[in-house]
């Protein structure tokens, strides 16, 4: 060390001394000030470490045990009313490749490129919907690859969702990616108790308050309406008129699902014809009430009105059951780049979940989903993936340094590049 000082005051005396030896000489300068305040310089590190881990346990520096992978695919997840007909869902399939083919548009007139690569409908189906139907549709829009593009996928759903608006005539449009977090979705929130009414008021009062928070989209619940019914009860005075709730039921059945007539065998293929009603006449609800019924006896007609009570009913299409108790389950999906799953949740329980378990003692709140699983990764899979690469670190710089000590001093540097995150 006495050595030192001389060789580096002959090497800052040297004329013509290059950049590479100006910059040596400058980081010779600054360790020797640390060396010199080097307890002041390792209270300066551990305070910018511990100040670094505080700002992510806190909160404040959002994480995600798996974060987002931009893709090329977008979808647009369609539910109308159960009972929608086909056409009824392809008006709605029609607005929204309207409002996609407009996004296209713009985005081709700023970057002088098309946006959508291909682009597929799909009816009967929603990935989101438990249930098949024509009720249902899924447009899938193939987009320029991440690296192409000039916009992020969430940045194209929004523009897409803007464009479209809103569809009064839809239960829900979903547009977003077809991938789910190993964690799973984003949203997961079960709701479980024995009042099936009670349990939509509180899934739509839990979607209002979740819909408030930036970056939530695509919230829906399984508890959907099911098709318009109608309930009969027959009148006092239909019994005395020698009608029974059989032979109106038979009479109802024969007129709308129809009634087998002849069966007849034409060269050995055997044919049934049945009898209904045409389509507009069953699809008429408004002569509902004066549907003739015939008297088993005197074959007069008689108003359906005039001998039963007729109650329009709408009964839910779905009920999930687990462990014997009737369940609702809130799905939706939230934007990494705008918003945290775990700061939502962490919110939500201490601003909402108080007073909502108030309102309903009776219902039972379940996060599932990334909000469950993101915990369990961190402390199960991650740790012990994390001391499988410590000693396979240590083990490679021991053959490196043929040492014991050295690569412990190296490895004890591996905290502090949290301070550069």
């Amino acid at each position: 060390m006495g050595k030192f000082p001389c060789a580096f005051w002959r090497l800052s005396a040297r004329p013509g001394l290059t950049a590479f030896e100006k910059l040596h000489l400058k980081v010779n300068g600054w360790v020797k000030k640390l060396i010199v305040y080097r307890y002041l310089f390792l209270g300066s590190v551990v305070g910018v470490f511990i100040l670094s881990v505080s700002l992510l346990v806190s909160g404040i520096v959002k994480f995600s045990a798996f974060p987002n992978v931009e893709g090329d695919l977008l979808q647009a997840r369609v539910l109308m009313p159960v009972g929608s007909s086909l056409a009824q869902t392809q008006q709605t399939i029609d607005k929204i490749t309207s409002s996609i083919q407009a996004v296209n548009n713009n985005y081709q007139k700023e970057y002088q490129t098309p946006l959508i690569q291909g682009m597929t409908v799909h009816y009967g189906m929603n990935a989101d919907a438990f249930e098949g139907g024509a009720h249902l549709a899924t447009v899938s829009v193939d987009l320029l690859t991440a690296e192409q593009r000039e916009q992020s996928i969430n940045q194209i759903a929004d523009l897409w969702r803007n464009h479209l608006g809103v569809v009064p005539e839809a239960l829900n449009i979903a547009i977003k990616e077809p991938v789910i977090s190993p964690a799973g979705r984003a949203i997961y929130i079960r709701l479980q108790g024995d009042d099936l009414t009670s349990l939509s008021e509180a899934s739509h009062q839990m979607q209002n308050w979740l819909a408030g928070y930036p970056g939530v989209s695509n919230l829906m619940d399984d508890l959907r309406p099911g098709k318009p019914e109608f309930s009969l009860n027959l009148k006092p005075g239909a019994f005395a008129l020698g009608l029974t709730a059989q032979e109106i039921a038979a009479q109802l059945r024969a007129a709308y699902q129809g009634i087998e007539v002849l069966e007849t065998s034409i060269d050995l293929e055997t044919y049934e014809v049945i009898v209904k009603l045409d389509d507009a006449s069953r699809d008429e609800l408004a002569d509902f009430d004066y549907f003739p019924i015939i008297h088993p006896v005197s074959g007069h007609m008689i108003p359906l009105v005039n001998v039963a009570e007729i109650r329009s009913t709408r009964d839910f299409s779905r009920i999930q059951r687990i462990n014997a108790q009737r369940a609702v389950t809130i799905y939706g999906d939230i934007d990494a780049e705008v918003n945290n799953t775990q700061a939502i949740f962490h919110d939500l329980e201490k601003t909402f979940l108080t007073k909502f378990k108030q309102q309903h003692p009776d219902i039972t709140v379940q996060f599932e989903g990334e909000v469950k699983e993101g915990p369990l990764t961190r402390n199960g899979s991650m740790r012990k993936s994390m001391l499988m690469g410590l000693i396979g670190i240590f083990a490679l710089l021991s053959l490196q340094f043929r040492s014991y000590s050295e690569p412990i001093l190296v490895m004890a540097n591996i905290p502090l590049a949290e301070v550069s995150q």
